[in-house]
């Protein structure tokens, strides 16, 4: 027979804070008495759970990786809203921290009540977990583990979500222009990116890079270790001149991929468009084709 116990914790008297211990049932008519049971406790502090962290341009768990941007959802993780101004990115922000594996301060980009966004410091490469705790006002949370993944390509989007229409610039472009329907998208720029011009892919996750810049820091001329290819409208793209794959100069945890259209490429107005990195693939965007 099942039967179903409720218990209700009283936080009367404890600090703000997390709290974790264990419950144990006993029954004398069970024969798998005693039962315990983790319990976790959050006193007016940071919450998050593992499936809280994803990537900063796919939003998937799958693609969190080190020096990538990653965004971490959960309650009570800063009392403000609040974005670094300056580089190199800033450890604190509005009193609200975020520490890799207990020792490394993340670099932040922005911090809210229910979302962070930061770098996954370089220092844990090649490490498959990792462990994170969010302090707020002085008060951590609970640490949670998360798997890293060695490559996470993910690449941006208009829509902030990972889907539909990528956040693909026509290289060389003035004013910048994103290789999308003309007009598509308010307050930019927008009009398909002629057949043979090239592209440049904004996206994360994509691994070492050499040179390697400080955590948060500005980057340089820095390229990927691993290849990277382009497929567009179910063809691969072949190699070119001056084809690039690395970190986007002056910015913090931010790839680009520059590409050419061949002249003999799909058209269209929403073609789709992924990377592949080592054998990791990333999301499947959109871009406007003429």
């Amino acid at each position: 027979e099942f039967r179903r116990v409720l218990f209700r914790s009283n936080p009367s008297g404890l600090i703000a804070g997390s709290y974790r211990g264990t419950v144990t049932i006993t029954s004398s008519g069970a024969t798998n008495s005693p039962q315990t049971i983790n319990v976790e406790l959050a006193v007016s502090a940071p919450q998050f759970s593992p499936l809280g962290l994803v990537g900063g341009a796919s939003f998937t768990t799958a693609t969190v990786s080190a020096g990538g941007i990653v965004s971490l959802f959960g309650t009570g993780l800063s009392s403000a809203t609040a974005s670094a101004t300056s580089l190199p990115l800033p450890t604190v922000l509005n009193n609200t921290q975020v520490t890799v594996n207990g020792a490394n301060a993340a670099p932040l980009f922005y911090v809210s009540a229910t979302q962070i966004n930061f770098e996954i410091p370089w220092e844990v490469l090649g490490q498959p977990q990792i462990t994170i705790t969010v302090t707020s006002g002085g008060v951590p949370s609970l640490s949670e583990t998360i798997t890293l993944a060695p490559l996470g390509p993910g690449i941006f989007t208009i829509n902030s979500a990972g889907t539909g229409q990528g956040a693909v610039q026509i290289a060389n472009s003035n004013p910048p222009a994103f290789a999308a329907p003309t007009g598509s998208i308010p307050g930019a720029v927008a009009q398909p990116v002629p057949r043979g011009q090239y592209i440049t892919i904004y996206c994360t996750g994509l691994g070492d890079v050499t040179p390697r810049p400080a955590d948060g820091a500005a980057a340089g001329s820095s390229t990927t270790l691993q290849p990277v290819t382009v497929s567009l409208g179910g063809q691969t793209l072949p190699a070119t001149q001056f084809d690039f794959a690395g970190l986007a100069p002056g910015f913090v945890g931010l790839y680009q991929v520059n590409k050419q259209i061949p002249t003999a490429a799909v058209t269209g107005t929403a073609v789709p468009l992924f990377i592949t990195v080592g054998s990791v693939q990333s999301n499947t965007v959109t871009i406007a084709v003429q």
